[in-house]
């Protein structure tokens, strides 16, 4: 681009100076053993933009150079006095010396460009670059979910993600020694533990990555940079999977268990349920033996045994009372009492005729015990007026409760 259009878009979504700045730290490690190996260790960068990664490497020692097509990221260069120049990335490599340089890099360039001028690029890499020098690319990273399906996008000049084990094999099969993948910029409040969300798991893996691979050289030379190789950098997609699954795994451990404590809570629940059941049925039947019982006994009331045996039901509710009689005058007086409730109900007493009927033996020994305890005659002076119409053996009832009275009261005295 000739305009100043890509310039103002890299400002607006690339981010600051100062944060890309901060963003770069992230490759001191690759850098810093060059430094104590040679001293001003020249460097180019190819897209080098604005010049954030030239000033970066001016500010740590190295001579740096870059080149660039866009004409409005160039000036933004010789505005910091940066040296810069206009040029095709391909061309320009091509036209660099054999093992010229120790630090080659390409910052957010690889998913701009063809996978023939890619390969043709890493391949001339590899013969410019001094013995342990290092090739840098830095690219979006298609592992982050967001990024491969949505922010990717925002740059029209975009050509297409590319996986960081195709970019890393491109670098092996050109006959680098070591590659290194760095996974950069992921959240820093992304948790190192198990505690990962599905919108973590979607946007929280590494948004770039680099693919660091350095030329083979003296033995000197490399372990300087054994460090750096051997540790792991960023989030990546199988990491915050596997963090996740984790979580899901954790999370349907604590279900299944909630799942099981509910289950035993209805479980229990049905049980006391069936148990007040089963007391509301035992008490349901026992309502009903009551109610059955009850229904006997009305209809014993209403029988005719249960009238014919009232006299006896009267004469046993007495028997406190007779207990404080003689021997010899209780048969008497239960006698009179029996003749008296009888003589009150006149059906009754025709049953009871209709049994003695039946049995003359019992007949004549009542008549027997009711002559030989009748004594004598109440006198009639001895009856009150009201009580005249009685016949004789209701008089001998009256007289004989009222001389038990008079007892009775003496007794008291």
């Amino acid at each position: 681009m000739t305009d100043d259009f890509y310039r103002a878009f890299e400002e607006k979504y690339r981010g600051s100076r100062e944060d890309i700045q901060e963003k770069l730290s992230a490759y001191q490690p690759f850098l810093l053993p060059f430094l104590k190996i040679w001293e001003c260790p020249s460097a180019v960068d190819f897209g080098c933009g604005r010049g954030e990664w030239l000033e970066y490497l001016s500010n740590l020692g190295f001579s740096a150079s870059g080149v660039d097509l866009d004409e409005g990221m160039l000036a933004a260069c010789q505005e910091l006095q940066l040296r810069a120049e206009k040029g095709d990335m391909i061309e320009y490599i091509r036209g660099l010396p054999d093992e010229s340089e120790v630090v080659l890099s390409a910052f957010h360039v690889v998913e701009h460009i063809s996978f023939d001028d890619l390969r043709s690029f890493i391949d001339e890499a590899i013969r410019v670059l001094k013995p342990g020098g290092v090739l840098i690319m830095e690219t979006p990273n298609p592992e982050n979910i967001k990024v491969a399906t949505y922010s990717f996008h925002f740059d029209p000049t975009h050509n297409k993600p590319i996986p960081p084990e195709l970019l890393s094999f491109v670098a092996e099969y050109y006959g680098f020694h070591s590659t290194k993948t760095l996974r950069l910029h992921e959240p820093k409040d992304l948790s190192m533990g198990d505690d990962v969300s599905v919108q973590q798991w979607l946007e929280g893996v590494s948004p770039d990555y680099a693919i660091v691979a350095q030329k083979g050289g003296e033995s000197s030379v490399l372990e300087h940079f054994r460090a750096a190789f051997g540790h792991e950098y960023g989030v990546s997609l199988n990491d915050l999977t596997s963090r996740l699954d984790n979580r899901l795994n954790a999370l349907e451990d604590r279900t299944d268990k909630n799942i099981d404590i509910s289950y035993r809570a209805e479980e229990r629940a049905r049980n006391a349920e069936r148990k007040v059941n089963d007391a509301e049925k035992r008490a349901a039947e026992a309502e009903e033996r009551v109610d059955a019982e009850q229904r006997k006994m009305e209809a014993l009331k209403n029988s005719t045994s249960w009238r014919i045996t009232a006299p006896l039901r009267f004469l046993s509710e007495s028997r406190g009372q007779l207990r404080s009689l003689k021997e010899s005058e209780k048969p008497a007086l239960i006698l009179r009492h029996a003749l008296l409730y009888v003589n009150r109900r006149p059906r009754l007493k025709r049953i009871i005729e209709k049994i003695l009927t039946l049995s003359p033996r019992l007949r004549t020994r009542l008549i027997r015990i009711a002559a030989a305890h009748r004594g004598s005659p109440v006198a009639s002076e001895d009856i009150p007026p009201e009580l005249a119409h009685l016949n004789p053996q209701a008089r001998q009832i009256y007289q004989d409760l009222k001389a038990y009275s008079v007892e009775k009261d003496k007794e008291r005295e």
